[in-house]
C-alpha cells in the first residue's frame, strides 16, 4: 500500500488503516442503541439471578453455596453494568475525564477478575451436585428445581458468552496477523 503507514507492535507493523477500521467499529459499537439495550438485557438478568437466589436460599441442602453465588453473581454483575453504563456516559459528554475513566475501568477490571473466579466456583458447586434429587425436600440430596437449573442455565449463557467473546478476539487477532 502506497501511502499507508504503519504502527510498531511487538509482533511487526501493523497497517494504520486496519487499526482505525477496528477502533471505529468498537466506537460503533459501543454508542450504539443495540449495545444499550444488550446492556439492559444484561441488568434484567441481573436483577432476576439475585431475586431467584434470594428466593431459594434455604430450598438447596445438597450444595447450599447454589443460592447464594446466584445473588453474589447478580449483584456484582449489576454493579459492573452500571460501571459500564457510568463510563459510556462519561464518553458520551465528550469531556476529558481520564482519572475518572481509568478508576471506572480500574473498578470494573477488578469486578471482572472476581466474576471470572466466582463462575469458575459456581461451576464446580452447580456440576459438581449435577442432578440432585428434585422431589424430596427432606433429602440431604435435595435442590430445588428452580434455584438448580436457574444456575445451570446462567452458567451455561455465561460460558457460551465468554466463548463468542473470546472467539471474536481471537478473529481480530487473527485479521491483524494477516494484515501485516
Amino acid at each position: 500500500m502506497g501511502g499507508d503507514t504503519r504502527v510498531q507492535d511487538a509482533g511487526g507493523t501493523i497497517p494504520k488503516s486496519t487499526l482505525k477500521r477496528i477502533q471505529q467499529a468498537g466506537r460503533d459499537v459501543w454508542g450504539s442503541t443495540a449495545f444499550l439495550i444488550l446492556m439492559g438485557v444484561f441488568a434484567g438478568w441481573d436483577l432476576a439471578v439475585i431475586l431467584v437466589g434470594s428466593l431459594h436460599m434455604r430450598h438447596c441442602p445438597v450444595q447450599k453455596l447454589i443460592p447464594i453465588h446466584l445473588v453474589t453473581f447478580g449483584c456484582f454483575g449489576l454493579v459492573r453494568s452500571l460501571l459500564d453504563g457510568c463510563k459510556r456516559i462519561q464518553e458520551l459528554g465528550n469531556k476529558d475525564y481520564s482519572t475518572v475513566r481509568g478508576f471506572l475501568t480500574i473498578c470494573t477490571s477488578i469486578i471482572d477478575f472476581f466474576l471470572f473466579c466466582w463462575l469458575i466456583a459456581g461451576c464446580a458447586w452447580v456440576y459438581g451436585n449435577f442432578r440432585p434429587n428434585f422431589s424430596d425436600p427432606s433429602s440431604e440430596k435435595y435442590c430445588d428445581i428452580t434455584v438448580y437449573y436457574f444456575g445451570f442455565c446462567t452458567l451455561i449463557a455465561v460460558l457460551s458468552v465468554a466463548g463468542f467473546f473470546v472467539s471474536v478476539f481471537c478473529y481480530v487477532g487473527f485479521c491483524l496477523t494477516v494484515s501485516k
